[in-house]
Order: C-alpha cells, then structure tokens, then sequence
C-alpha cells in the first residue's frame, strides 16, 4: 500500500473507532417507569385518623402504583384486644386496605396457638423476620413480594429493640437485624427486583443491605422516616430496570380528609360489639368475693390443669367483687388478658422478692423442699419484672377475665 493510502486510511478508522468507543463506553439511557411507586407509612394513628389515611392511600392507588404499610402497635387499645381477642384491630386494618403489618412484641401475648389463628386469617401480610419461634423459624412472613408498576418489589420487616420484655413469651427468640438480613435478603432478591426493609422501632438502618427503608433513617439508600402523630409517611421511588433513579419523602398532614366509610363502619361494628359484651353480666353473686378469697378460688381452679398455685406481686382485682358486668369486671381486674405459667424451684419461689404465692389447698401451708418443681401461673407483668425468667413462661389458652368470669359462675 502506497503511503498516502495508508494516510487517507487512518483519517477514516480515527473517526470510525473514536464513534464506537463513544457508543460502547458511554452512559446507558435508562427509561425510567411510568410515574413514581409510593410506599406510605402509618405509625399508631387512632381509629379516626387511619380512617382518614384510608381515604387518602385510596386515592392514591386509583392513580398509581402503592403500597401502604403499618409499623405501629396494632393493640394499643387494650379493651378492643382483650374482648375482641385481636379480631377488632384486624378487621379495622382489613378494612382500609393495609398490604402489611410488621410483627411486634404484642403479638407475642396473645401465645402462640392465638397467634398462629391470627396470622393465617388475616388479609393482610405480617412480616417479621427476626422473631422466632421455638423451631428458630420466624412467627411472622419472612418477606411480602408485590407487584407494583413494572417491577416486583420485595419487603422485609424487622424488630430492632432486643431489651423488650416481652421477647421470650412462648420461648420465642429475637435474632439481630444484620443476621436476619443476610439470611433473608438473598431470598427475597431471586423474587424482586427490589427490596425494602421496614423496622420498628424507629432506628438507623445502614449496613442492612436494602435498596430502601421504611421507619428507619439510612445514609445509603431512600429512607423514610416514621411519621410524627397525625401524619403518614410517603415515600416516591422513580425505577427502571432494577434501580432506584430517583427518590422523594415527605410526612404529610391528612386535615380536612374525610374518614373512609368502610373503616368507620367497621370501628363502629367492633365497638358495638364491646358494648354489647361489656354489658353483659358477668356474675350474679349474694355476697362479695374479697380479691383474696377470689386469688384462692383460681389457684384451686387452675390445680384442677395441673399447676400448684399463682405466683403474684400485686392483687389480681383491686376491689372485691359481686355482682357485675363484665366491663365492670375488666375494671377491677389488674390484668385480664392471658396469664403465663413458669416452672419454679422451691429455692426459687423462696428467694422471689415482693412476690407471693397463693399455694392450691393441698399445698397451702406445707413445707416447701427447696429442689421440688412447682408449676405456677402468674400475670404477664409479672413476669416481664423478672429478667431471670426470661424464655421460661408459656402463655395459657384461656385470657384471665374469661377463667374468672367462669369460676364465679359456677359458684366454687
């Protein structure tokens, strides 16, 4: 080849490779999804305040893709817990259309055969991947996957506060957060093609490896924060292909929102429902039974499963009782919901500070051999005030107000 050739030559392969390099080497275009997914976050609000958010999540997913998750106390309203047995809360938060609840300690006391009956019913997923039952299995779903737009999101939710007392009922367990994490994350990521973690309490999320978070602050990732009283979180997340292109949070008042019907009328269902039970008569009684005499009465009915008497450190009624409702009753019970039962030495039983026992009858004022096992039923506050019986209380069946009603009942 001639040298101007090879000149002439070179002029045009320049151009050619310096096009090809720009092409291959460049920024890939990214054509992002249509419109924003929204994730809304809801912490503890009142019956009439998720009526209103119901309203507005509604709303929004008539216009979009959403996905509305609760991160509160779903049974912060003891009297709707205790006499609905979890069903009231349940079928309120059915009712406004939450996708999913994230599994915390109060679930736990309600046992676990409740539990599981509460899990399987509801309409909703309850995530919890770091608290465990007594097979190191989560009691909640490992992870809720939901197509949302385009893409198939995944979520995790996860309970950060390890001190909680009521974290051993039913011998369950709590693992940390990094741990169920990386076990979980992996399987959640072969389903979608992105993943949230939310977590209760409110923490900092960093090193957990989602692609967001909800009720968490997170300096790697889209976090959004848990909502201040009267507010619901939102979080607006731009994707395309498996990424994050843009993110957007905000806390927004919900004034001058009217509640949702549905919701409203399934609050006002349940509390007509208390009503009615509450005023229902609970006993009918000649004479009034002293908080005394109605601790012995138990102890004799629980022997009769078994168990050697009632380990206490306040009076289970404050008050005696006759003949009353049974909102009455709830009144005068210092904690009616389900008791637990623990498996006591007689050394242990001796040393309990500012606790008794009520002994059942063929017990009550005999010698107790300090290496002898006792099967002993106390309240959940009792043994939530006692560190050194952590992981050894299983909760009964039958909620207390229940097993009182009955014995007074019958008269024993």
């Amino acid at each position: 080849m001639r040298p101007n050739s090879r000149i002439l030559l070179a002029k045009l392969l320049v151009p050619a490779a310096l096009l090809a390099a720009i092409i291959g080497c460049g920024p890939k275009y990214v054509k992002p999804a249509a419109g924003p997914v929204t994730f809304f976050l809801s912490a503890d609000p009142d019956p009439r305040q998720l009526a209103i958010q119901a309203t507005m999540v509604k709303d929004a997913k008539q216009r979009g893709p959403c996905f509305w998750m609760f991160c509160g106390d779903l049974f912060a309203d003891a009297r709707v817990a205790v006499l609905t047995d979890g069903e009231g809360q349940k079928a309120v938060l059915e009712a406004a259309g939450v996708d999913a609840v994230l599994l915390g300690p109060e679930w736990l006391e309600f046992g676990s055969d409740r539990l599981g009956r509460l899990l399987a019913s509801a309409r909703f997923d309850v995530l919890g991947a770091n608290l465990l039952d007594t097979l190191s299995e989560p009691i909640g779903y490992r992870y809720s996957v939901k197509k949302l737009g385009s893409e198939a999101f995944g979520l995790v939710g996860l309970w950060l506060d390890s001190t909680d007392k009521r974290i051993g009922l039913d011998r369950s367990s709590w693992v940390a957060p990094e741990f169920a994490a990386a076990r979980n994350l992996p399987l959640v990521r072969d389903r979608a093609a992105l993943v949230g973690i939310a977590v209760r309490p409110q923490g900092g999320a960093d090193g957990l490896g989602a692609d967001f978070y909800l009720g968490a602050g997170s300096a790697k990732a889209p976090a959004l924060a848990r909502p201040e009283p009267g507010q619901i979180g939102r979080l607006e997340l731009t994707v395309a292909d498996g990424r994050v292109l843009d993110s957007r949070t905000s806390q927004v008042f919900t004034d001058g929102i009217e509640p949702d019907p549905a919701v409203a009328s399934a609050y006002d269902a349940v509390i007509a429902s208390i009503d009615s039970l509450s005023a229902s008569p609970a006993a009918s009684l000649k004479a009034k039974v002293s908080p005394q005499a109605l601790e012995r009465m138990l102890a004799d009915e629980f022997a009769g499963s078994g168990y050697d008497g009632l380990v206490l450190d306040s009076p289970l009624a404050n008050g005696a009782i006759g003949s009353l409702t049974l909102g009455e009753l709830l009144t005068l019970l210092s904690e009616p919901g389900r008791p637990v039962a623990v498996v006591l030495t007689g050394r242990e039983v001796k040393s309990l500070s500012d606790a008794r026992v009520v002994w059942r009858k063929a017990l009550s004022g005999k010698r107790i051999n300090p290496d002898q096992k006792f099967r002993l039923v106390g309240t959940q506050a009792f043994y939530e005030s006692r560190p050194e019986l952590a992981g050894r209380a299983t909760v009964l069946a039958e909620p207390l107000w229940q097993t009182v009603s009955r014995v007074l009942k019958s008269g024993r």
